[in-house]
């Protein structure tokens, strides 16, 4: 999903972070972060969103007021980016704005003097959460055609406690929900089809009782 640039709005999000609060570590930093509510699916984007493996990042970096550097960097399995100068930086969970400002403290450590950082999404990447009896819950991206069996493998596979005939995968299908079952024995003989999952699916692979 591409979303379109705009110029910077009143709608953007400006945060201002002073480095006198930690001069310990910060000394002469200064940040100054703004990050851009740009458009992604005719929606202003969420300056909480916190980017996640597979998105696409557009980031710019202005100093002594002018850009010094632009470019686009998708975000790694492992939550980093490779910037100039600054080689991979870990994101970290952060959401948007505290992330700017953390890159904005990288760049301003020996490169620029009070550098200004930009940051808009421009590529979301499609995710499901896996929740339940498998070893690593939780978010995983949707990168290309990805099947049940597939998701629940990238979540390190499934406990010993997993009741494996009833998988369920909950969706939206035009904002309504709707709930699948599969049965992950039977996909793996080849007796069930495997199902393809959507973008914003939700797996709960549930506990077995005895």
């Amino acid at each position: 999903m591409n979303g379109m640039r705009v110029a910077p709005t009143p709608r953007a999000a400006r945060v201002v972070e002073s480095t006198a609060v930690r001069p310990q570590w910060r000394a002469l930093v200064m940040a100054i972060v703004t990050v851009m509510i740009g458009v992604g699916h005719g929606l202003a984007q969420d300056t909480a969103y916190v980017p996640g493996p597979g998105d696409v990042l557009d980031i710019e970096v202005y100093a002594s007021g002018e850009r010094q550097e632009t470019f686009s960097a998708t975000v790694s399995p492992t939550g980093t980016v490779t910037c100039p100068l600054i080689g991979e930086f870990t994101l970290g969970n952060r959401p948007l704005p505290e992330l700017a400002a953390t890159m904005a403290e990288a760049f301003a450590a020996g490169y620029y003097v009070h550098p200004q950082v930009l940051i808009n999404v421009r590529q979301y990447a499609g995710r499901v959460s896996i929740l339940g009896e498998v070893r690593h819950p939780g978010l995983y991206p949707v990168g290309g055609r990805l099947t049940l069996l597939g998701a629940v493998e990238l979540a390190g596979g499934v406990t010993d406690f997993a009741a494996e005939r009833h998988v369920h995968v909950l969706r939206n299908e035009g904002g309504k929900p709707r709930r699948l079952e599969a049965d992950l024995g039977r996909i793996r003989k080849g007796k069930e089809p495997d199902l393809v999952l959507q973008r914003d699916d939700r797996i709960d692979v549930p506990r077995r009782w005895f």
